[in-house]
């Protein structure tokens, strides 16, 4: 039997992660999608072969569905997945989880209280140059690291009318830190085995907003 996901968010997450990734995969199948772009829902439903609910609240209604994708603006995660974990659902949210910890921490605690998994989607695990670092430093080829570099140059913010909305913007969870950062941070603490003491931080907007950071620098100074 295969695991039937729905999706709550039919933008540029699901279109260029997501779906691409679900087609090349055996055993999961798209099987509800919701958005509040009803025109946008109907699309994504065509080609995925699946239906496009009226309302969120129909679509965690339904017993055919096992997990529920989150892939809406960073701002609205908690509320949604916090609901599809009250309705048995077990839970996939795009990082970040949430743009607070207090609502990370709610997540959480829906998760455990209704016995269902939550994870957060992190896909940069596995990108090949990662990887590639990763494997060298654990079978320690280079000696003892002392010092890890990772940077990522991100012209989006400015390109795309669409990001606009809610990258540029507090309010939505926008900003270089909240985007990029959950990805370039996770990669750093999956290669270096040691708790972090001091976290450096200098995050200005420069160019595209002037709500958020559009340039983030940060610096983690690890035990060892």
């Amino acid at each position: 039997m295969p695991i039937n996901l729905a999706f709550i968010g039919t933008g540029k997450a699901f279109d260029d992660v997501h779906f691409p990734i679900l087609l090349k995969l055996k055993g999961y199948r798209v099987s509800g999608i919701f958005d509040i772009d009803r025109k946008r829902a109907r699309s994504a439903a065509e080609r995925a072969g699946c239906s496009a609910f009226p309302s969120y609240g129909r679509m965690l209604e339904s017993d055919k569905i096992d997990i529920v994708v989150v892939t809406t603006p960073s701002n609205t995660h908690a509320k949604y997945a916090i609901q599809a974990l009250n309705s048995g659902k077990h839970v996939i949210v795009d990082k970040p989880p949430a743009i607070t910890l207090a609502d990370v921490k709610k997540m959480f605690a829906a998760a455990k209280r209704n016995n269902r998994m939550l994870i957060t989607f992190l896909n940069r695990r596995w990108d090949g140059d990662y990887v590639t670092v990763k494997r060298i430093l654990a079978k320690r080829r280079i000696g003892e690291v002392f010092h890890i570099e990772t940077s990522v140059l991100d012209t989006s913010y400015g390109k795309y009318g669409v990001f606009k909305k809610w990258r540029q913007t507090r309010k939505y969870g926008g900003g270089q830190l909240l985007d990029w950062g959950p990805h370039v941070i996770d990669q750093v603490l999956q290669m270096v085995q040691s708790p972090v003491q001091t976290v450096w931080a200098d995050l200005r907007s420069l160019k595209w907003s002037t709500e958020v950071d559009d340039h983030c620098m940060l610096v983690l100074r690890f035990k060892n």
